[in-house]
């Protein structure tokens, strides 16, 4: 199975690292108090996003929308580069410059 950033999956547990536990070996949960009974060989529901670094990583933090919905969403920063808004997870998503339109105060 092909696995794509921005989408749910119930994925198999199948190696317990130090700091993670590796999923269809390949993606990594970074390990949290509430996933202490995870254990190798179980399935778990997880989100998978792309990191900071660009690699593929799951949680099992749900966002407010994922590809293809909508959603209203807060701006957290603005760059040169765009709009950081919060959609739930540790990392801010970009909306770039580019897409940004004000009307009212409001960007759409």
């Amino acid at each position: 199975m092909e696995i794509a950033a921005g989408e749910n999956y119930n994925l198999k547990v199948t190696s317990i690292e130090e700091d993670h536990f590796l999923l269809n070996e390949e993606i990594p949960l970074y390990k949290d108090k509430h996933l202490a009974g995870l254990r190798v060989g179980e399935n778990i529901a997880v989100f998978v996003y792309h990191n900071s670094q660009g690699q593929l990583v799951a949680t099992t933090q749900k966002p407010y929308a994922k590809v293809g919905e909508l959603a209203t969403l807060k701006v957290i920063d603005m760059s040169t580069a765009g709009a950081f808004l919060d959609w739930g997870l540790p990392k801010d998503i970009l909306l770039p410059l580019s897409l940004i339109h004000i009307s009212q105060g409001i960007v759409r």
